[in-house]
């Protein structure tokens, strides 16, 4: 079957979206043609230049460059421009499946299915983009896939449709314990081998919660906060550093690419994931779990069907930073007993995800 994986960001941006695509691809060229359709970018797997998936990149308008009337018009009007650069090459292919992961492609569906009656469209929801006509175009989506149980509720109360949940993937082989790279990453910041290291990786936006961590680092004795990923409150975060004078107990390390984050997960010794709105999955937690790190993760979407207390981390109650700092040092305190690598053994296999997806 040909198979097209459209949205905007895969090659733009480091993260969950990016990951599920890139590895979902990893598996289907197995057995099917793969196309990505995603917006010109920087961020490029090194497996995609030397694989056989065909990778179609097409201009677009940013969302920052498009006026100020709410931030879901602004990616709306985004995915506009980015579909009307890449129409041509659309209307000039047939496609069996196609596969988008947010409400506001769903007018792709429709306007494909225009030329094309056979044509599956696949919702894969990594989240809660809706907008005011979402459910107009819903119609024209075939199948719904949620990587939670928390998520498919909230899609089954939006749609009043049938939702396959399907949980993400992580490679295994990428992701893995190795004391000699975290002792690489240590020595790259200036981490001593005697301090406690708390990570986190993400979009930096305010959402994810990071500054949660950002000002309370010094209630954690003898610790410091790493941070991977850039985003639009990246500067407000090193602002709020400098505001409670922990420059030196917070590490900014900003984007890197997907192939080196093993190194960085390795570096920690407990992963934080402190997110205050909703978490449909939660890629990085599970990375940083076949690093065999324990996770602190709030009470949040599909994070909490992933952490179990006492048994690969601990989970934390929303926007709760006294109950966080509270579950960091409890993890710290049954370290030795927690088996994170472990509990996830046997689940959260991106070949799963491929054949479910094309099973739907």
């Amino acid at each position: 079957m040909k198979i097209l994986l459209y949205n905007v960001t895969t090659a733009l941006k480091i993260g969950g979206v990016e990951t599920f695509y890139y590895s979902v691809a990893k598996e289907l060229i197995k057995e099917h043609e793969v196309t990505i359709c995603t917006g010109r970018g920087k961020f490029i797997p090194a497996f995609l230049k030397d694989s056989s998936i065909d990778l179609k990149m097409f201009g677009f308008c940013p969302r920052e460059k498009v006026v100020k009337i709410g931030n879901r018009f602004r990616k709306f009007i985004e995915r506009v421009s980015f579909y009307f650069n890449a129409r041509k090459f659309l209307e000039s292919e047939k496609f069996d499946i196609l596969v988008v992961h947010k409400p506001f492609d769903f007018f792709v569906a429709w306007a494909l299915k225009r030329r094309d009656k056979n044509l599956k469209a696949v919702f894969v929801s990594g989240g809660e983009d809706f907008y005011f006509f979402d459910k107009f175009f819903i119609k024209f989506i075939d199948k719904i896939i949620s990587v939670s149980d928390a998520n498919a509720e909230i899609l089954r109360e939006r749609y009043g449709r049938e939702v396959k949940v399907v949980y993400n993937g992580v490679d295994k082989e990428k992701f893995y314990p190795d004391a000699s790279l975290k002792e690489k990453i240590r020595e790259k910041f200036g981490v001593k081998s005697d301090e406690i290291l708390i990570g986190s990786v993400g979009r930096v936006v305010g959402w994810k919660g990071f500054g949660m961590m950002v000002k309370n680092i010094d209630k954690i004795k003898n610790a410091k906060f790493m941070l991977v990923g850039d985003g639009e409150n990246l500067q407000s975060l090193k602002e709020l550093a400098a505001k409670f004078s922990l420059n030196q107990k917070v590490i900014f390390v900003g984007a890197i690419g997907h192939d080196e984050l093993n190194e960085y997960y390795n570096a920690c010794d407990v992963y934080l994931q402190p997110s205050i709105g909703h978490e449909a999955f939660g890629i990085t937690v599970i990375e940083a779990l076949a690093a065999n790190k324990p996770c602190v993760v709030s009470i949040n979407g599909g994070m909490k069907e992933i952490i179990k207390d006492g048994v690969n981390g601990y989970k934390f109650k929303i926007s709760d930073e006294s109950d966080m700092i509270e579950k960091i040092n409890l993890t710290l305190e049954n370290i030795e007993n927690l088996r994170p690598r472990e509990s996830i053994k046997g689940m959260y296999e991106w070949s799963k995800f491929a054949q479910e997806l094309v099973e739907v």
